[in-house]
């Protein structure tokens, strides 16, 4: 019995490591699927919820700086919560794998805004973080045709925190250098942050902007759909 157990276990052990694991976030290519371990997959998958919730409204998808738009500020300049997808902490890989979770031409969004990178900064070179980028540009623009596809420009960093200054103007450069042919707009947020007359009352920390920041963002998205969407 001990012996048919055993082999039993050893069986499970080979048909799970046949069909193998997620692969992790620091094993593969900024261009490439990849999942967060704990309960992160389930949380990412359950945001689909939000997409009929709040269909019809902007969407956005990256990492925490999307996630943490104010929804005031959602409804004060654009008439309408966002679809949020933001999660914090998320990889060009993360969104990659969560891109196919999510009904995004059902969505119909006016506009779906790509914030992400600036985790990618520790790890990526700048031309493997514009290329994950421009992955998900690629994917999102097969998902949902008929919506304008924004990408944010990366953020500088705040006072206080590693700067990556140099990587992040070399993303920003690549990622304007790309925008005519891959088909999108570039949301030019980064010298509007770096160059306020105030740029530390615009931060709540070395990452993130805080709600001063958010309506530099706000300001400048709306300008960009209104003009795509002339009255």
């Amino acid at each position: 019995m001990r012996i048919r157990d055993a082999l039993y276990a050893i069986a499970l052990l080979l048909c799970d490591n046949a069909y193998g694991e997620e692969p992790r976030q620091d094993e593969v290519s900024a261009s490439s699927p990849a999942a967060k371990p704990g309960r992160w997959p389930l949380a990412a998958k359950n945001k689909d919820i939000l997409i009929k919730r709040y269909q019809g409204g902007v969407l956005l998808i990256g990492d925490s700086i999307a996630a943490k738009w104010p929804r005031d500020l959602q409804q004060r300049y654009f008439g309408a919560p966002f679809i949020n997808l933001g999660m914090g902490g998320d990889t060009t890989s993360n969104v990659i794998w969560r891109l196919p979770y999510y009904d995004l031409n059902e969505a119909a969004a006016p506009a779906i805004v790509i914030i992400i990178g600036t985790n990618n900064l520790h790890r990526d070179g700048a031309k493997e973080i514009a290329d994950g980028i421009e992955t998900i540009v690629r994917k999102v623009g097969q998902a949902a045709p008929k919506s304008q596809i924004v990408v944010c420009e990366i953020l500088p960093r705040g006072p206080g925190g590693t700067s990556y200054d140099s990587a992040i103007g070399e993303v920003n450069t690549l990622i304007n250098a790309r925008a005519a042919s891959d088909g999108y707009k570039v949301l030019k947020a980064h010298d509007a942050i770096r160059d306020h007359e105030d740029r530390q009352s615009l931060y709540a920390d070395p990452v993130h902007i805080n709600s001063h920041g958010y309506v530099v963002l706000s300001e400048l998205l709306t300008a960009l759909i209104s003009s795509n969407h002339p009255a």
